[in-house]
C-alpha cells in the first residue's frame, strides 16, 4: 500500500515564513527563532516547547523528551543559532530554564505555539501546521 507523501512548503514560502516575524516585536524574536530551529532540525512541537537553554549549543540540539521519552542531539545550522542567541540576548535565562518562553519561566506550549505559526502562515496565504515545517524540513 502507498501512502500520499504528505504536504510540505517550497523553499521560497520557507523564506517567507521566516521572515515574517517582527524582529521589534518581544514574540516576534521568539518566533523566529523557533521557525528557525524547526526548519534547521524538523523537531516536533512537543520537543521545541520542552527545550531548555542549555538544550541548545553552537552546533547542536539535545532533545531531552522526543516521541517515545527518547533522548537525542541534532545537528543545528549557525543561521538557526543566530537567532536563538538573538532572542537569548533580548531575553536572557538562566541555562535551566524554558528556552522559548511565554513569560518568566514560562515555557511556550503546544498550543500557543500552534496558533503563532499559524497566524503568520494564514498571514502569508500558507497552510498552516507546525508539522507542515517539519515535512517541509525533510525536503530541503
Amino acid at each position: 500500500m502507498f501512502r500520499p507523501l504528505p504536504r510540505y512548503l517550497p523553499e521560497p514560502h520557507m523564506q517567507a515564513l521566516a521572515a515574517a516575524p517582527k524582529a521589534s516585536d518581544p514574540a516576534g524574536l521568539r518566533d523566529t527563532a523557533i521557525i528557525a530551529v524547526i526548519q534547521a532540525t524538523g523537531l516536533r512541537a512537543s520537543e521545541i516547547c520542552g527545550l531548555q537553554v542549555r538544550d541548545v549549543t553552537r552546533n547542536l540540539v539535545f532533545v531531552r523528551r522526543g516521541k517515545g521519552g527518547g533522548q537525542r542531539y541534532v545537528p543545528l545550522t549557525a543561521a538557526a543559532y543566530t537567532a536563538v542567541l538573538a532572542y537569548l540576548a533580548a531575553f536572557p535565562a538562566p541555562s535551566a530554564a524554558p528556552l522559548f518562553r511565554t513569560g518568566p519561566n514560562q515555557p511556550i506550549t503546544r498550543r500557543r505555539l500552534h496558533k503563532a505559526l499559524a497566524a503568520y502562515q494564514r498571514g502569508l496565504g500558507l497552510p498552516t501546521g507546525v508539522h507542515l515545517l517539519r515535512a517541509s524540513f525533510a525536503t530541503l
